[in-house]
């Protein structure tokens, strides 16, 4: 996905929040060191047994670990952009609804090193939206799997 390729709305409203979420860790540098720290480790730092990970400027962690089957779903899921049941089998419908369900209760926290550099940020990796629909989070996806060059765009939309 591209940013640009968002409706302005969405990107304003993307610009917004993870604009906020980078000055509660401490500003645009340590958000985007976070996401190249992450990038480093390699994707897989959600499957370590270890609930935490340490970057530069802060760390993250997670209240759930999550298993290679669950992990290998979720990245064919964000592969997908659009609608994440099209196409599939019943079988692996039924899966894909499974690790949603499995991954909803997570949440993930970002705290930065420094309390003065702000108070952190939490997001899901599931959302859900008043239609019970549920979809992967973009600050999620954004954070984990999109290239820093994405973050880094939408922190500088409004220039």
């Amino acid at each position: 996905m591209n940013f640009i390729d968002l409706s302005e709305k969405n990107r304003k409203q993307l610009h917004k929040e993870i604009l906020s979420n980078a000055e509660n860790i401490g500003g645009k540098d340590i958000f985007l060191q976070m996401i190249e720290d992450i990038r480093k480790n390699g994707t897989n730092l959600l499957l370590e047994k270890s609930t935490t990970f340490s970057f530069n400027g802060g760390n993250i962690s997670w209240n759930k670990s999550i298993y290679k089957d669950t992990f290998s779903l979720l990245l064919e899921v964000v592969k997908v952009n659009g609608d994440m049941f099209e196409g599939l089998n019943p079988k692996k419908q039924k899966s894909t609804l499974n690790m949603l369900k499995t991954l909803k209760p997570v949440i993930i926290k970002v705290k930065p090193k420094n309390i003065k550099d702000g108070e952190g940020f939490t997001l899901s990796i599931v959302e859900t939206d008043i239609k019970d629909n549920a979809t992967i989070s973009l600050m999620f996806e954004i954070i984990f799997f999109y290239p820093a060059k994405f973050a880094k765009v939408a922190l500088d939309y409004d220039k």
